[in-house]
């Protein structure tokens, strides 16, 4: 097991309204085997230092220092994130309907989860996908979305 060290993490997030500062200068230290919870007002940055930790989000945005015992998470390649995501290091949230990132399309999240987990299933998915999108059904209801008065 590892300690996580975390050394003045600031997360930015660049908007149409100019640049947002999710968290600035946040410090701590987890042993390891320990659990921390994250509690605090809706907008104080609970979800941006969780998904800082997991490296969810686009590199520019994240500086500072995440140690995950020998290994420096800030700058950590995607294809070592997937060694250690969800196998090593997690997060449980509260509202689950709410873990989707508005910044991506559900079908890019969900193909992307069962990408990592289960390959197989990405085929048929995909396939199921493509013809649920040129089905009749899909064209209706794509309409009716986008119908204004």
């Amino acid at each position: 097991m590892a300690d996580l060290s975390i050394e003045n993490l600031t997360v930015r997030f660049a908007t149409p309204f100019g640049l947002l500062t999710a968290l600035t200068d946040v410090s701590l230290t987890l042993k390891a085997g320990a659990a921390l919870g994250l509690v605090g007002e809706t907008g104080s940055g609970k979800t941006s230092l969780a998904r800082a930790l997991l490296g969810l989000h686009p590199r520019p945005s994240v500086s500072g220092k995440i140690q995950f015992g020998e290994l420096a998470l800030t700058n950590l390649p995607e294809g070592a994130w997937q060694t250690l995501r969800w196998k090593r290091i997690a997060l449980g949230v509260q509202n689950a309907g709410t873990a989707f990132d508005p910044v991506y399309t559900i079908e890019a999240q969900i193909l992307e989860t069962m990408q990592a987990h289960l390959a197989s299933a990405v085929r048929r998915w995909q396939t199921v996908w493509k013809l649920w999108r040129s089905s009749a059904a899909c064209k209706r209801a794509i309409c009716a979305l986008t119908r204004t008065n």
